[in-house]
């Protein structure tokens, strides 16, 4: 799991699965959340003490989370074509 489903799971289950509302109750950026939640981006190191508040987990867990869904966006060594 990355931070992107942590991320939805809380908006579906304490937000009614409005992003909107989350963003107000966050006091952050709708566009912000979007991109994290769409993993168009990964949080990083600067918004682990913001992450690890509002999700209830410590900077440790979140810094996890955020290593992971990178480790997903990066591709596999097999498909990195070299140029010759």
């Amino acid at each position: 799991m990355g931070i992107s489903q942590r991320l939805c799971e809380v908006r579906d289950r304490e937000f009614g699965g409005s992003q909107k509302t989350m963003a107000n109750a966050w006091e952050c950026s709708e566009s912000q959340l979007s991109r994290w939640m769409k993993s168009r981006t990964v949080p990083d190191a600067i918004s682990y003490d913001f992450l690890a508040g509002k999700l209830a987990l410590s900077v440790g867990e979140v810094h996890e989370l955020c290593k992971a869904e990178r480790t997903r966006r990066e591709p596999a060594p097999s498909q990195l074509k070299v140029a010759v």
